[in-house]
Formats: C-alpha cells, sequence, structure tokens
C-alpha cells in the first residue's frame, strides 16, 4: 500500500516515460493503493500532486491520435479519448476526496489549509475534459457542467472560489476555483468547439490568460439541481445581452457575465501586438503570432462586443444523410432520366455513348486522325494521340455529342476502321 508520495514517485519514475500505456498503467496502480483510509488529507493531497503531471504526460501524449480527426472515432481514436477521460475522472474523484477530508478535519489539523488547493485542482481536471472534448470535437455533455456546477456552489458556500493558491502546472502561477470555471464559461462562449484546430489552441492560451478577469454569477439557487434542460439541447450556451452584461445559460443553469475587465486585458493584448511584440513577449509563447491576429479581433466581438452571439442554445438534430459516390451514382440520384455519358473508343474506332464498350482499343502511338461526323458534316483533320483507353477525340473534331466514326491516317493495320 503506499502511503507516501516518495513511493508513489518511485512507481512511476520506473516506466518509461516515451510509453504512453505503461506511464497510464503506473497511474492506476497508484490510485488503486489509495483506498486505504489510513492515508491523510495531507498525504493524499502529496501524492495526488506527484500523479497530476504523469496525468497532464498521458493525456498529452493520447491527444495526438483523437484531437482534430475524422468523426466518428475508429477503435484506435475512441480508446485513446477513453483513457484520457478514464485518467482525468481519476484525478477529479481523488482532489474532491481530498477536499471532502479536509472539510470534515478538525479547525486545528493543517489539512484545513488544503481545501482551496484541493477544490481548484478538481474543477480544473474538469476543465480539461472539456477542453479535451473541444480538441476530439466530441459534445459536452449537460452532465459535465453540471458537476462542474456543484463544485462552485460548494466553494460559493465555504467562501472559497476567490482564494488564490498555487498552482505549477499554471502559467499564471496561481489561480482560483472560479478561474476554472471562468474559463469553462469563455470557451463555450466563444464556442470552442466549431474551430479549426489552431485557432482552438490559441483560443486555450487566451482563456487561460483571462479566466480569473471574468465576473460569474449563477442566478439558480441550486445549479446542481437546475430544472433539466430540453430534449436534444447540448452542453452549448445561449447568450443575451445588457450592456457589458451576459445572460448566458449553460449546463442548465443561468449566468451573469461581466467582461468588462476582459475587454481591458483583449485591448492592451492587441495594441501589444500593433506595437511590434512577439507572442513570447506578451506570454503566449507557443502560439503564432498569425494565429493570434486571426482569433483575437473575433474573440473581443464575442466576448465584450457586439458580433456573433448565439441567441438560443445548440440542439441535436438526428436526420438521414445519403451518401453517394461516383459520378454515375451522383447522375442517377439528381437527374434520374437521364443517364450518365461517358465517352469509350470500342475496338472498331466507334466512340459509343452508354455505360459500357465491347473492346478497348490498342492503339499506341500519334497518327494523324480524320473524324467524320456521321451526319455527314465536314471532317476535321488533326493529330491525335491514342492511348490505352482511347478515349480523346482529335482537337477541332465538330462531333461533342453525337456517334461518329474515326478514320486514322497513316496506318496499314488490317482492323482499320472504315471510313
Amino acid at each position: 500500500m503506499i502511503k507516501t508520495a516518495k513511493q508513489a514517485s518511485d512507481i512511476i519514475a520506473a516506466v518509461t516515460k516515451a510509453n504512453a500505456d505503461e506511464a497510464r498503467s503506473a497511474v492506476l496502480k497508484v490510485l488503486a493503493q489509495l483506498d486505504s483510509p489510513e492515508i491523510g488529507p495531507k498525504a493524499l493531497f502529496e501524492i495526488a500532486e506527484v500523479v497530476r503531471p504523469s496525468v497532464d504526460f498521458v493525456v498529452f501524449d493520447y491527444r495526438t491520435g483523437y484531437a482534430d480527426r475524422a468523426l466518428p472515432f475508429g477503435e484506435q481514436e475512441s480508446r485513446r479519448f477513453g483513457n484520457a477521460m478514464s485518467l482525468l475522472d481519476h484525478l477529479v474523484s481523488l482532489y474532491r476526496r481530498i477536499y471532502d477530508e479536509a472539510t470534515e478535519a478538525a479547525p486545528t489539523d493543517p489539512a484545513k489549509s488544503l481545501r482551496a488547493q484541493a477544490l481548484q485542482r478538481c474543477m480544473t481536471s474538469m476543465v480539461s475534459q472539456m477542453i479535451e472534448h473541444y480538441r476530439g470535437r466530441q459534445t459536452v455533455e449537460a452532465g459535465l457542467w453540471k458537476r462542474l456546477q456543484r463544485h462552485l456552489q460548494t466553494g460559493t458556500g465555504e467562501k472559497l472560489n476567490a482564494t488564490r493558491v498555487a498552482d505549477p502546472l499554471d502559467p499564471r502561477g496561481t489561480v482560483t476555483p472560479l478561474g476554472a470555471y471562468g474559463r469553462a464559461l469563455l470557451l463555450s462562449i466563444a464556442q470552442a468547439g466549431a474551430m479549426a484546430q489552431r485557432n482552438l489552441e490559441a483560443t486555450l492560451a487566451l482563456t487561460a490568460m483571462f479566466a480569473d478577469l471574468v465576473d460569474v454569477t449563477i442566478m439558480d439557487q441550486d445549479p446542481g439541481k437546475a430544472p433539466p434542460m430540453a430534449q436534444g439541447v447540448t452542453g452549448g450556451v445561449g447568450i443575451q445581452r445588457t450592456g457589458r452584461i451576459r445572460v448566458v445559460g449553460a449546463g442548465g443553469a443561468t449566468h451573469l457575465v461581466n467582461t468588462t475587465k476582459v475587454d481591458a486585458a483583449l485591448g492592451a493584448l492587441i495594441q501589444n501586438l500593433a506595437a511590434g511584440q512577439t507572442a513570447e513577449q506578451v506570454g503566449l509563447g507557443h502560439v503564432a503570432n498569425a494565429d493570434l491576429n486571426n482569433v483575437l479581433p473575433r474573440l473581443r466581438r464575442i466576448w465584450c462586443g457586439t458580433g456573433e452571439i448565439r441567441e438560443t442554445q445548440r440542439t441535436s438534430l438526428r436526420e438521414t444523410a445519403t451518401v453517394t459516390v461516383g459520378f454515375s451514382s451522383i447522375s442517377a440520384r439528381f437527374d434520374p432520366g437521364r443517364p450518365y455519358i461517358h465517352l469509350l473508343s470500342s475496338r472498331s474506332g466507334t466512340i459509343a455513348r452508354g455505360r459500357k464498350t465491347t473492346a478497348r482499343p490498342t492503339w499506341s502511338s500519334k497518327r494523324t486522325a480524320r473524324c467524320r461526323p456521321s451526319d455527314g458534316r465536314s471532317a476535321t483533320t488533326a493529330t491525335r494521340a491514342c492511348g490505352p483507353r482511347g478515349t480523346r477525340k482529335a482537337p477541332g473534331c465538330a462531333a461533342t455529342n453525337a456517334s461518329m466514326v474515326c478514320s486514322k491516317g497513316n496506318t496499314s493495320r488490317s482492323d482499320r476502321p472504315s471510313s
């Protein structure tokens, strides 16, 4: 049984980080040995802080197998996505357990101070699940939103949501539980699930930077027990404006979202980039300047302005789609009364009308071809290269849609077509 962070670290360090499946097995091995009630919340938190970077690594590695892939997922994509979600679920459960045990600790117990950190880590892991859904173009279900809202409500009751805690995995250094929820809202308002991959990654970096600047109030008395969403409604948001305040519906709860601080920060960021600063200089080192120039104006309109706002939530529709493959099938589908026509040359030299011919020509060299339309009009002489298929007619031939006979010059073959 694991009782210390050192034991957990030794198990994880024994496997190579080059193999995500081995790293995942090591993490699960550690988590499976944490069921004992003898492990206090302080020791649990230290172990969780050892496990968390490994989970982050494994999810990063699995992400290459499902991010921005064609839908629906194949077997490998589904396996990788499912494994990533499972690890994040374990992390959420572990930090929630730490929070609950720290809450039950005596007022003088040092573990009491872990509540804000445990809550922040728990909510951040849930937002990470949402982000991986966006990367994999999967629908963020309302149930995930409601679980996140229950944690936010817990933090509100304990007055922990605005408490700043250190987070070594966050580029800002210190964060709040409310910041995790604010980031989830910004991503939903920006319709992250519909973004191209590069725009999504730039948006993720920007939401991480501005998450703490979002002022959020949930209007429902009990977000965790909010009325069920209408049938077919997904995790998208519906937004209405009242000045700088947005009334945002997400996950079955109604929010008042104030983005005044975000607007000021975005304006300063745009000015700095326009003055010649690089993405690295403004704290967005892994994002290309071109991507920022592409998404910043749009995000400012969506978050703080008057454009591109959804007035209603997305709804999922189930309809039958017909897939037609091939030109002949497309023709039969959209113009059933008129057969698909393609020109093929028969062995006798007649360009046939229809779907099949009896034989393919065997001519292979450049010759002079005299094309005489079958209706007796004047013929045109041109040079033609007759390939194995014999499907090209001589340039300038007047017979386009009519059956015609091609007489080849400069040949003495016995199978020469009659003129």
